[in-house]
C-alpha cells in the first residue's frame, strides 16, 4: 500500500489518503501515524524530485520564492490558521473548490508545453500559490501536491511535467518545516518507517519513470481519480 501511495503521490498528490488509513489498519499508534507518514513521505518525495531534476529543467532563481513562501506559508498555517478557520469550514471549502477543478479539467487540456515569461505578474502569482497552498498543507494537508500541480499548471502555464516537479520541490519544503517537529518530539515509529520507506521510495521513482515517460491525457486521468478519492474521502470519512 505504501509502494501505491508513492506511486500515485509522486503523479498526482493525495498519498495520504492512503498512506495513513493503512499505518492505522496495521495498528501504528495514533499519536506516531502522522510523525511517520511525515517522514516515509519526505524522504519518498525528496527520491523523486532527485530523479526529475536529472531530466526536467527547473529555474531555481524562480522557484526558490516559493520553496521559502511555501515553508513560511506552512508555519503560519499550523501556528495560526487553526485559531481563525475550522476543520468543518475548510472541508466545505474543498467539496466547492474540488468539483470546480474537474470541472473545469474535464473541458481543458493540460499543458504539453510550457508557455510563461518571468515577468512580476508571474512571480506575484507564484508566490501567492506557494504561500497559500503551503498555509493549506500546514493547517488541513489533503491534497496538497495535487493543488500545487494544477496551481503551477493552469496559474502559472507551466507544463504538466514541470509542474509536477516543480510541485514537489515546494511540497517537499512544505513538508520539512512538520518533519523537524515530528523528529524533535519523537512522534515517529522508526520500526514502520524501517520498512515503510524503501517501498515508498520505490513507489515514488516508479512515479517519476511515468510523469517522465507517460502521455500527457493519463497524467490528467490520474489527477482526476485523486481529486474523485479525496471528495469522496471529505464526504464520508
Amino acid at each position: 500500500m505504501i509502494f501505491f501511495a508513492g506511486f500515485v503521490d509522486c503523479i498526482a498528490g493525495g498519498g495520504g489518503m492512503i498512506t495513513i488509513p493503512t499505518y492505522l489498519s496495521v495498528g501504528v499508534p495514533p499519536h506516531l501515524v502522522l510523525g511517520t507518514n511525515k517522514m516515509v513521505m519526505s524522504m519518498g518525495t525528496l527520491s523523486a524530485v532527485i530523479r526529475l531534476l536529472c531530466s526536467v529543467k527547473v529555474y531555481w532563481r524562480t522557484i526558490i520564492l516559493g520553496v521559502v513562501l511555501a515553508f513560511i506559508g506552512s508555519l503560519l498555517g499550523a501556528k495560526l490558521i487553526s485559531h481563525l478557520v475550522s476543520y468543518q469550514l475548510m472541508t466545505i471549502l474543498l467539496l466547492i473548490i474540488i468539483p470546480t477543478i474537474l470541472i473545469i479539467g474535464a473541458f481543458k487540456n493540460y499543458r504539453s508545453e510550457s508557455n510563461y515569461t518571468l515577468t512580476p505578474k508571474f512571480y506575484l502569482h507564484l508566490g501567492l500559490v506557494c504561500f497559500i497552498v503551503g498555509a493549506y498543507d500546514g493547517f488541513f494537508g489533503p491534497g496538497t501536491g495535487t493543488f500545487l500541480f494544477l496551481g503551477f499548471m493552469y496559474i502559472l502555464s507551466m507544463s504538466a511535467k514541470e509542474s509536477v516537479t516543480n510541485a514537489k520541490i515546494v511540497n517537499l519544503s512544505a513538508n520539512f518545516g512538520a518533519l523537524i517537529y515530528f523528529l524533535w518530539t519523537g512522534n515517529i515509529d522508526w520500526y514502520i518507517v524501517m520498512i515503510a520507506l524503501p517501498a515508498a521510495m520505490m513507489g515514488y521513482l516508479l512515479g517519476a519513470q511515468f510523469v517522465l515517460k507517460a502521455n500527457v491525457k493519463w497524467l490528467k486521468k490520474i489527477v482526476m481519480l485523486v481529486l474523485l478519492g479525496l471528495m469522496i474521502k471529505l464526504l464520508f470519512f
